[in-house]
């Protein structure tokens, strides 16, 4: 028997949760939850018996090598008319969203686009799934928290009076990439006085001084 994916149980406990009812899913982080698909660019679709990735060819080779255990569909032009044109060839009455994770422009489309099927907003189910983490999830929070850890320390073990905080940021980033993280989900904050306290505070010219 073919081995199950993590992301085949992922998808597995949302449809159990869907019942009969289909789901489009669109936030990114969502879509590679539940698929592997990193790209910036992709719709997804949730039935009780499939699970269809809309793409453009941009990604072709990439969806199909990371998602696996869904069907792609690539298109030559925008991936979203490609979504509404597969709702409307499998007969779907009615599909599912998120309020949360779709934009207005993306709402409006397609509820002016299909024709027979009705867009019902449900609650965040990929979201609650999401809050329990499995057991390879955990490690790869524990093995990101690690590689932070010795980014940093290394950076302010060679850094100088003399750097300044977009200098300190620059290093922070490039010695993390050299330790194996694969992208930053928000770019580098780097203030040791001052507006420090500033969550949202960005890297200035400014030295780091004492």
């Amino acid at each position: 028997m073919p081995e199950v994916s993590e992301h085949d149980r992922r998808l597995a406990a949302l449809r159990s949760r869907l019942g009969s009812r289909s789901l489009y899913v669109a936030a990114r982080p969502n879509i590679r939850y539940l698929t592997g698909f990193s790209g910036s660019a992709g719709h997804l679709l949730v039935t009780p018996d499939s699970a269809l990735l809309f793409t453009d060819g941009r990604y072709r080779n990439q969806a199909k090598r990371q998602a696996r255990g869904v069907r792609v569909v690539v298109s030559r032009g925008d991936s979203q008319i490609a979504l509404a044109r597969g709702i409307d060839s499998l007969g779907l009455k009615s599909v599912g969203f998120d309020p949360e994770r779709i934009s207005h422009g993306a709402f409006r489309y397609l509820r002016g686009t299909l024709s027979a099927c009705r867009l019902v907003s449900m609650p965040p189910l990929v979201d609650q799934l999401r809050m329990v983490k499995s057991g390879s999830e955990i490690e790869a929070i524990r093995a990101s928290a690690a590689l932070n850890s010795r980014a940093f320390l290394s950076v302010i073990e060679r850094s100088s009076p003399g750097w300044t905080e977009t200098r300190l940021a620059a290093e922070l980033e490039f010695t993390m990439r050299q330790l194996g993280a694969e992208r930053f989900r928000l770019s580098s904050r780097a203030a040791l006085t001052g507006p420090c306290r500033t969550p949202s505070h960005v890297p200035r010219l400014s030295n780091l001084g004492r």
